[in-house]
């Protein structure tokens, strides 16, 4: 915390008499501090990523990475070095404790149904989450700065909850922030994941979510084509995105132009 350095003094009077002096100079230590001490999150990086950029996501290339730098000021004996320290904990699910090149460990995530699990490198640089093998995200610290990289390559299930989880996860990961003559600070870097929504596959034509079916009463056992036209087969307007996709039903609504609407229930009344 300090360092003394002591200089011998020598004072002499009108006379010629001396006495001898000591000024002690007391060094005192420099340390890590966090850089926004007094937001609402003391210590903490927000990196933010969407689903809808992944490959397979509504919006592909876009999104689905962050970059920043760790909210920490090295003061005067400047950097030294960033690592995970290996605590991490996903809100509501699960928290653990990696260690370097050590086995991975459950984060209670899962995507398309598989476990994510989470592990650290070696050099306690990078966290890495899969399931099932496949990368699902992955945080980078640069060695030589306190700059970092989230990338966000799969989905994960959200799910609903208070808090709007089923909007938004976050994984929070614990960081030691280690200045150049080895003082430390702890640091956090939250990930927080956005959920990809299905989406309208023909946003800019004339019909947005509209798939048309035009079949021919000509081609009915009565028709003057008989056996030609009566089906119709495609593909619904829509792009499920990052989650793939989960079912489709009829919500039960219909209209007739220039007739009738109404509200169908399931196994009701005509």
């Amino acid at each position: 915390d300090g360092q003394s350095l002591n200089f011998k003094i020598t004072a002499v009077d009108g006379d010629g008499d001396d006495v001898e002096l000591t000024l002690s100079t007391r060094i005192i230590d420099d340390e890590p501090v966090v850089s926004n001490p007094n937001g609402s999150a003391p210590g903490v990086s927000n990196a933010i990523v969407a689903e809808a950029g992944t490959a397979d996501g509504t919006d592909a290339g876009t999104g689905n990475s962050a970059t920043g730098s760790l909210k920490v000021d090295f003061g005067a004996d400047g950097f030294g070095s960033v690592k995970f320290s290996g605590l991490f904990d996903v809100p509501n699910e699960q928290s653990g404790d990696l260690t370097p090149d050590g086995p991975a460990i459950d984060t209670g995530l899962t995507s398309n149904g598989v476990p994510v699990e989470v592990t650290l490198s070696a050099d306690g640089l990078t966290l890495t989450g899969t399931a099932g093998g496949q990368t699902i995200f992955e945080a980078e610290l640069d060695a030589d700065s306190a700059d970092y990289t989230v990338t966000l390559s799969g989905p994960i299930d959200h799910h609903e909850g208070a808090g709007n989880r089923d909007d938004g996860q976050s994984l929070n990961f614990k960081i030691t922030a280690v200045d150049g003559d080895g003082d430390d600070v702890e640091l956090t870097l939250s990930t927080r994941i956005i959920d990809d929504e299905p989406v309208v596959s023909n946003p800019n034509g004339s019909a947005p979510g509209v798939s048309n079916a035009v079949v021919a009463e000509a081609g009915t056992a009565d028709g003057t084509d008989a056996g030609t036209g009566t089906s119709a087969t495609g593909s619904l307007k829509v792009d499920f995105g990052a989650d793939g996709f989960g079912s489709v039903k009829f919500s039960g609504l219909f209209d007739v132009p220039n007739e009738q609407s109404g509200d169908l229930t399931p196994g009701g009344p005509a």
